[in-house]
């Protein structure tokens, strides 16, 4: 976890130092153009994005202190200094010329982008004999374009071997950094359009999709693969059933039964809710005869019942999670969902609306509240803004609902916070870092 980011000379002018307080929230204020936002993307840029970026941004050194390790960032005439070792790289724009270049020469218009990357790699690898080093580092997304860069002028007769070896070491100081943080996501202030490049006849074309459409197929998809596990592992108990229950020699009280039979009920009816099951089962209340005969074979299927529901466990708090959050906001509607149709909102007299005709705070709601709780498997999440479009009641009660996520969803969660929000910070004092008082302070004590 990050414990503090110390950042110097920020748009060659801010010295800032960063530190998370008890709280593994962080929440940085300030006027425009003190670099918020700019210091999320600059931690982002080095973990998660494009290592590259970095030569975008104007400061003059960057440390950010884990746990265990540290990375520091400086930057210098001749190049980048990552942990006092130098490291150079092309501009962005060479980069992302040189990449789009191998993608048109070695992709197949019939073939998602993802195939398409790797079709790039293993091209690659068979024109140019490589070890496993370099293997491990272009099938990671984030070195993947400057390495084509470095591949290319290589291939015009340039020799760049030290440069790929160079960032072979890189990636193994980012890749230790990494381990500590977890995985890292961005919610950014754009937030109601997704976009997607598609990379055809040399050039990229953007997409763009609404993100709450998009957030209700991912839902049903999520719904189905949950499905397709409990099927699974349905019938692989099935399967052993009568095995396991020659073998068997548990023994349970009928009270005891009665309390595991009364979970699985209450199990049954969530998932029977949100389309997920069609029947509950037909077991009723244990008669004393009909515990004393089948003790053995209702102790293991009511077992076996709870391990086949243990699938949605996770899913199904995120579910209700959700659905508590956002139906506390919303006003004469409410939000459902389920396996067929994802995400729905209905009115108080159950008529259903388009999620595009929402108002824009709504789908904002929607939207942020959808990272959060579904999108929670990150253990670094940097939120650009979240005040956008939101009542200021809302804004209110963001990080009470946020503290909720993560006691209730991941309690390994840190968050950072760039916004302008005063009702947002107001009664998080403790938590909240204001750059332009931090600054000022510095300046008039000069």
């Amino acid at each position: 976890m990050i414990k503090k980011i110390e950042i110097k000379k920020l748009f060659g002018r801010f010295d800032y130092n960063l530190e998370f307080k008890d709280e593994n929230i962080m929440i940085i204020t300030g006027p425009n153009g003190y670099g918020k936002s700019t210091i999320l993307k600059i931690i982002y840029s080095i973990f998660c994005d494009r290592v590259e970026y970095i030569n975008t941004f104007n400061f003059k050194s960057i440390v950010i202190y884990l746990n265990k390790s540290k990375i520091k960032i400086v930057k210098t005439e001749k190049g980048i200094e990552i942990n006092d070792k130098l490291y150079t790289f092309p501009s962005v724009n060479d980069i992302n010329e040189e990449y789009n270049h191998q993608l048109y020469i070695y992709s197949d218009d019939k073939n998602t982008d993802k195939d398409q990357e790797q079709q790039l790699i293993t091209s690659i690898l068979r024109r140019r004999n490589t070890n496993i080093k370099e293997q491990m580092l272009i099938s990671d997304e984030s070195f993947l374009p400057i390495f084509c860069y470095y591949w290319r002028l290589e291939n015009r007769g340039k020799k760049m071997k030290k440069e790929i070896v160079s960032l072979i070491d890189l990636k193994s100081i980012i890749d230790k950094c990494k381990i500590e943080i977890g995985n890292i996501s961005y919610i950014k202030e754009q937030r109601l359009l997704s976009t997607r490049k598609k990379y055809k006849y040399g050039q990229i074309e953007t997409l763009y999709y609404n993100t709450i459409l998009l957030n209700s197929e991912k839902l049903k998809e999520e719904f189905e693969k949950l499905i397709i596990k409990h099927s699974k592992l349905s019938n692989e108990l099935d399967r052993t059933f009568l095995e396991r229950l020659f073998k068997s020699n548990k023994k349970s009280n009928k009270k005891q039964l009665e309390d595991e039979l009364n979970e699985v009920t209450n199990n049954q009816k969530a998932l029977k809710k949100y389309g997920l099951l069609k029947e509950n089962s037909s077991l009723r209340n244990l008669s004393q005869e009909n515990y004393n005969k089948y003790q053995a074979e209702l102790s293991i299927y009511i077992s076996d019942m709870k391990k086949k529901y243990e699938v949605f466990d996770s899913f199904i708090k995120q579910i209700e999670l959700y659905e508590e959050i956002v139906n506390n906001k919303l006003q004469f509607k409410k939000i459902e969902l389920s396996i067929e149709k994802g995400i729905q909102v209905k009115t108080d007299d159950d008529k259903e609306l388009e999620l595009e005709n929402l108002s824009s705070g709504e789908q904002n709601i929607l939207v942020l509240y959808y990272s959060l709780i579904f999108e929670s498997a990150a253990n670094l999440i940097f939120i650009d803004e979240p005040e956008i479009s939101l009542h200021i009641a809302w804004q209110d009660q963001f990080i009470g609902d946020l503290k909720k996520i993560i006691n209730s969803i991941n309690n390994k969660l840190q968050v950072i916070i760039a916004t302008h929000s005063i009702e947002l910070a107001l009664n998080n004092t403790d938590i909240q870092i204001d750059l332009g008082g931090v600054y000022n302070e510095k300046f008039y004590k000069r």
